[in-house]
């Protein structure tokens, strides 16, 4: 799957925002609970009709992408999204919806301080005023 979408996306570099055009999108990040999370509202939204997500928790872009490319262009997109990647797809996927779990250090060797996590978070939010957020208010960092 991870090496199928870095070929698309070496390939076509707006790939997510192609296979996103004109999906309803929902998507789901934090630290820890991502795939339990989004295998849920996958489960949920599914009642509505046909949904479009990775059973795997394929979460960077490479997974991201391969993901929208396995579904029919019409499927609702719930997506898990790693945490660092989340501003990213956000900006390619236009969703309705953005779940946000906890956010904690982890993987420092790949993830940034969590307080500049928190900050791209804060900044993709101001510039994405129409969607509505699901925030753990149990979470400091994340409900800021």
């Amino acid at each position: 799957m991870v090496v199928g979408g870095r070929v698309m996306l070496k390939l076509a570099p707006d790939a997510i925002a192609d296979l996103a055009n004109g999906r309803v999108a929902a998507l789901v990040s934090a630290t820890n609970g991502k795939t339990s999370t989004t295998r849920l509202l996958a489960n949920a939204v599914e009642q509505l009709g046909p949904v479009v997500t990775a059973a795997t928790g394929a979460n960077m872009t490479s997974g991201v992408v391969t993901t929208l490319a396995s579904g029919p262009p019409d499927a609702t997109a719930v997506l898990e999204v790693d945490e660092a990647y989340l501003p990213m797809v956000t900006a390619a996927t236009k969703p309705r919806v953005i779940l946000l779990g906890n956010l904690s250090r982890d993987q420092l060797d790949r993830m940034n301080e969590v307080a500049m996590t928190a900050r791209k978070w804060r900044k993709m939010l101001a510039e994405n005023p129409d969607v509505t957020v699901v925030a753990n208010a149990d979470d400091p960092v994340v409900t800021f």
